[in-house]
């Protein structure tokens, strides 16, 4: 396809039509300047000719001014000076003009004062006078005029005299010179034309090859060369085109083996980012090490835990197996220098430049050269180095090191990700171990505390304090497994696969469930353990309502609940623990709301006698009138098919109960199967402690 920057005039052309037009105006200057100078020489010559005869004549006129046969001499010496071939007229007149001697006789004008305006200025002139004009006499072409005084012996000007030069012999000789410079002008532009063709086809042809050679680049053809015939500027020009061409080729090579590569680095990243287990993580990084950087043996050394040792815990390639009971200690070794360091190395020939390695004997038995080791490095520490191993010396390089370094990068996320998966699964068994435990160890000290009051008070001081050592027990690694999920879960340590993180939700779901239950259980330990105090400060019930009410509308949403809260305004400040107060009411929202499948859930404040009631009503199922009682009794809940569905620890009601009690109020539930439930707060305004 024709480019549309295609020009409607060549460059050659153009450079010909320069070229010629320098050729023809230095021509045309040439002759123009010639012939002018040549015109000035003659004109010059011509006018010291009319001076020189002009002053000789003056003198023999002044010679014989005097003598008695003056006039004859006077016209033999004009005569002599008519017979002049140049000369057309020529006469003498004395001081007023009048006319002497006339050395034309035949021409009748000059026998009085001639009537043209030169005859004048020469009559009054003391000096010589030259003046061209039109002919005005039977001479052809210009004339020229030439005056001379003539004075007596004291210098007294006695007249002068008019010579006439015609210029038809010099206008002849100008226009010969005028054919001759045209036709040295026309030679001189047709050589002129001819070295312009010349050096235009020279000039333009490197440049058309360097056109042609662009456009095919252009096209994406890059292994084209154009000819370089010269040395000048266009030889050079030409040169570094080809160098050009030649590296664009070289770095388009480049750019692709580099796609490739990154394109091979990015699915083997995703590959081992979807590994969860992490033995299976390890085999797959040396795998794909030893394939990416086509060696023939891969190792994988990691930090053992609580230690300044690594250990081989996967290997690859035919011969690797003897790699496998390598221990290394920083330092030692290829590897131990880079876990010293925390850089990655290149060994051209094991043998050779590490010859004070203490595992050279294990080197040279699997005929080993070749090795990169780089460096898997977490929150700025070494947590293992990955190699890479070839039987050929000098066979990897630069940027196979790099290569190895972003797998390695990639490599060290995915075994952090891998040993987070095993230790929260790891201290997840290990808790619902210890619950379980603990749960049958509680059981069976519940059925050996029932009998006596006395037996009974020191039961609950050993449930107490067992409940509160339990629940820091348990809480400790909670807290640890709910905040290793959540670095994960918000990809610190790298992308998270999505099947992974299915099951660490799950995880932190369970974990913060547990941890609500370890809260209840710690908080009821706390109050029988008498250890649970009030913080008094001024609040606003009106504040706590709507708190409540807030932290628990989005489920009430999801299950398409109506949530209301009826506060009348003008309510006093009351006194208490705000934030335990807001616990007693979340408590009891969100069981209406757990609890109740349709309908809307009410809380309302008012005052009544000086105190404080607060109410909260449901839709739910309601509690037959044996449970009433007991459902604020620590671990129990009512044995029915929907709140067993709800889930929940039994012990939320026990908790607000002891609260309350502890603000001095009283807590109270009103309820019928079938037809919801309310429970009723009732609170002295101010608590003082």
């Amino acid at each position: 396809m024709a480019s549309s920057l295609t020009p409607r005039i060549s460059l050659r052309t153009r450079l010909f039509l320069l070229l010629l037009g320098i050729v023809v105006t230095m021509a045309a200057l040439f002759v123009f300047l010639g012939l002018r100078f040549y015109a000035r020489e003659v004109q010059a010559e011509l006018e010291v000719r009319a001076r020189s005869l002009a002053s000789l004549l003056a003198e023999s006129v002044a010679g014989s001014f005097y003598d008695p046969g003056r006039f004859d001499r006077m016209r033999t010496y004009l005569e002599n000076v008519r017979a002049t071939p140049e000369v057309v007229y020529a006469y003498a007149f004395d001081r007023e003009g009048r006319i002497l001697a006339d050395g034309t006789r035949e021409n009748p004008h000059f026998r009085g004062v001639p009537a043209d305006p030169f005859h004048a200025p020469a009559v009054r002139s003391p000096t010589a006078l030259l003046q061209y004009r039109d002919p005005r006499f039977t001479a052809p072409g210009n004339v020229l005029d030439a005056a001379h005084p003539f004075f007596d012996t004291e210098r007294q000007r006695l007249g002068g005299v008019r010579i006439g030069f015609t210029l038809a012999s010099v206008q002849r000789e100008i226009a010969r010179a005028r054919l001759a410079g045209l036709a040295l002008g026309a030679l001189f532009v047709l050589v002129g034309m001819a070295l312009s063709a010349w050096t235009s086809a020279r000039l333009v042809r490197p440049v058309a090859d360097l056109v042609r050679g662009t456009r095919l680049v252009a096209g994406g053809q890059l292994d084209v060369a154009i000819p370089v015939t010269s040395r000048d500027e266009l030889g050079v020009l030409g040169d570094s085109f080809n160098r050009m061409a030649a590296a664009l080729r070289e770095q388009q090579a480049a750019i692709e083996r580099k796609i490739g590569e990154q394109r091979a680095l990015y699915e083997i990243g995703q590959e081992i980012i979807a590994q969860v287990a992490l033995q299976p993580t390890l085999r797959l990084i040396v795998d794909r090490a030893r394939t990416l950087l086509d060696a023939d043996m891969a190792a994988l050394a990691l930090r053992e835990d609580g230690q300044d040792l690594f250990a081989m815990r996967a290997v690859a390639g035919e011969g690797s197996e003897a790699l496998a009971a390598v221990r290394f200690r920083p330092g030692e070794g290829l590897g131990g220098r880079v876990a010293r360091t925390g850089r990655p190395l290149i060994v051209g020939d094991y043998p050779v430049e590490v010859p004070d390695s203490p595992f050279l004997p294990l080197v040279r038995g699997i005929g080993a050269r070749s090795h990169v080791a780089v460096p898997l490095t977490v929150q700025g520490s070494v947590t293992g180095v990955l190699y890479v191993v070839s039987r050929a010396p000098h066979k990897f390089g630069e940027v196979d090191q790099q290569l190895l370094t972003v797998l390695a990068d990639q490599a060290a996320i995915a075994i952090e990700h891998a040993r987070l998966f095993e230790d929260t699964r790891r201290y997840a068994r290990e808790l619902e171990g210890k619950v379980a435990e603990r749960t049958r160890a509680l059981q069976d000290a519940n059925r050996q505390l029932e009998g006596k009051n006395r037996e009974l008070e020191v039961a609950n001081r050993h449930k107490s304090q067992f409940l509160a050592n339990m629940s820091h027990e348990l809480r400790t690694p909670l807290n640890a497994i709910l905040g290793y999920t959540e670095l994960v879960l918000d990809e610190i340590y790298g992308p998270v696969p999505e099947r992974l993180r299915e099951v660490l939700g799950r995880v932190q779901e369970n974990g913060r469930h547990l941890l609500r239950l370890i809260n209840d259980v710690l908080d009821l330990s706390k109050i029988e353990a008498g250890e649970l105090r009030l913080s008094l400060a001024d609040y606003s019930l009106a504040d706590v309502v709507q708190s409540a009410v807030t932290a628990v509308e989005p489920l009430a949403a999801e299950k398409e609940l109506g949530l209301r809260a009826v506060v009348p305004e003008g309510l006093p400040l009351g006194r208490g623990d705000e934030r335990r107060l807001l616990q007693v009411l979340l408590n009891l929202v969100g069981n209406a709301v757990k609890f109740t499948t349709a309908g809307e859930v009410r809380v309302a404040a008012r005052l009544v006698g000086g105190a404080f009631e607060v109410s909260v009503s449901d839709t739910g199922p309601g509690i037959p009138e044996g449970e009433q009682e007991r459902i604020f009794e620590e671990f129990h809940q009512v044995d029915s098919s929907s709140t067993r569905q709800a889930g929940g620890t039994g012990l939320g009601l026990a908790i607000a109960r002891r609260i309350v009690a502890l603000h001095g109020g009283r807590i109270g539930v009103r309820s019928q199967p079938g037809q919801g439930s309310t429970f009723s707060v009732l609170l002295p305004i101010r608590v003082e402690g």
